[in-house]
């Protein structure tokens, strides 16, 4: 049943939204988190899990500085939700090789790696005969690779669970299938959330709600630029050994899992919320990695499925207080980033919210900022 107050509600039960609650009972906080559907049902439950800012970094910034950030947090945060749950999240700092295919490519690698390093960063470029004395299973038409020692992986699908778990047993209330419809306000300053089952007063309300963000922000007459961008991965279960390292390529990656299995991914299709998987997008993802991978091709195919990542036109969440209207925080907008970055972003609502000072400055995402109109973001979301 839904309370009639709280001190808090969160729109939406993924990991940003589970997070949320998390550090919010943790500071002594009553959290109600609504989930139109169950939680980590979309995105957050069905991402591949990595850990991966250096990666995917092409230069020193802000929002690197926000993944490496996010990055560390995670082996404290494993060991204590493990105590506190009973639930691992699998946390594995098992590392990242990124191969190369042209010597053109060379120049652009050692590049990237001498600015990590130089930025006290773990890089190292290798060349043919070191890559595959890495990794075997690599393709022997690679010209090199990057080694990143410190990414990670967890499973993310635990990860919401324990903590949704764990915010529960703070204090925290999860209530599923009830979907936020409205706000209650009084002129610019909010006071409460409209449900599908009733009303609840609030002075604070967090939108958690991924690639929903958008249409909620439609019902307040408020332009929130998030729409959802469809990723399909496949999983497998190799025929022979595992590589012992995420393997991320251009053209698809690859993540051992500990039970002998690998996630294999991705596209990204702009196609609204149609979240099926695709005949094209499996072809896709298979072809690019047997370029990398060869001995994929023998692996059992398992399954394929796809979640709706919230993007924004700058590629850049959304994380801070609305200036239009009072009471309602942004923490939305991760897109390829939500299990890196959602245990952080949970920490900085609270801290947000508490008036406390923040755990890193977060002026590049602030709701405010100017961020362009994509051509066709009606159509998209």
């Amino acid at each position: 049943m839904l309370p009639r107050t709280a001190d808090v509600i969160i729109v939406g039960g993924g990991v940003i939204g589970c997070a949320t609650a998390f550090w919010l009972a943790k500071a002594g906080l009553a959290p109600l988190v609504l989930e139109r559907n169950q939680l980590g049902c979309e995105a957050s439950g069905e991402s591949a899990g990595m850990l991966a800012p250096q990666s995917e970094a092409d230069a020193a910034g802000s929002f690197l500085d926000f993944g490496l950030a996010g990055r560390r947090l995670f082996p404290s945060l494993a060991e204590e939700l493990k105590a506190s749950t009973g639930v691992d999240i699998e946390y594995r700092q098992i590392g990242i090789l990124v191969p190369f295919f042209r010597e053109a490519d060379l120049s652009a690698r050692v590049a990237r790696a001498r600015w990590q390093r130089e930025s006290g960063l773990s890089a190292e470029v290798l060349d043919r005969s070191d890559a595959l004395k890495a990794e075997p299973l690599l393709s022997d038409t690679i010209e090199g690779a990057i080694s990143f020692p410190e990414e990670a992986h967890v499973n993310s699908r635990a990860l919401v669970t324990a903590l949704a778990d764990a915010a529960g047993r703070l204090g925290a209330t999860f209530i599923t299938g009830c979907p936020a419809v409205g706000v209650i306000r009084r002129e610019d300053t909010l006071s409460g959330i409209r449900t599908a089952n009733g009303t609840v007063s609030t002075k604070t309300v967090v939108l958690a709600a991924g690639p929903w963000s958008g249409p909620f922000g439609d019902t307040l007459g408020l332009r929130i630029p998030v729409a959802p961008a469809k990723g399909e991965l496949v999983l497998v279960r190799p025929a022979g050994r595992l590589p012992r390292r995420i393997i991320y390529a251009k053209q698809a990656y690859l993540i051992p899992t500990p039970r002998g299995e690998a996630i294999l991914g991705t596209t990204v299709e702009f196609v609204g919320y149609d979240k099926r998987p695709t005949v094209a997008g499996v072809r896709a993802i298979l072809a690019g990695l047997s370029e990398v991978i060869p001995a994929i091709a023998s692996a059992g195919f398992l399954r394929c499925w796809a979640g709706l990542r919230p993007h924004t036109p700058d590629e850049l969440p959304l994380i801070g207080r609305h200036p239009a209207l009072e009471g309602l925080t942004l923490a939305t907008g991760h897109y390829r980033n939500g299990i890196l970055l959602g245990p952080l972003t949970g920490r900085l609502v609270q801290e947000l919210i508490l008036g406390r000072v923040l755990s890193i400055p977060i002026e590049p995402f602030r709701p405010e900022r100017p961020v362009p109109r994509p051509t066709n973001e009606r159509d998209s979301i």
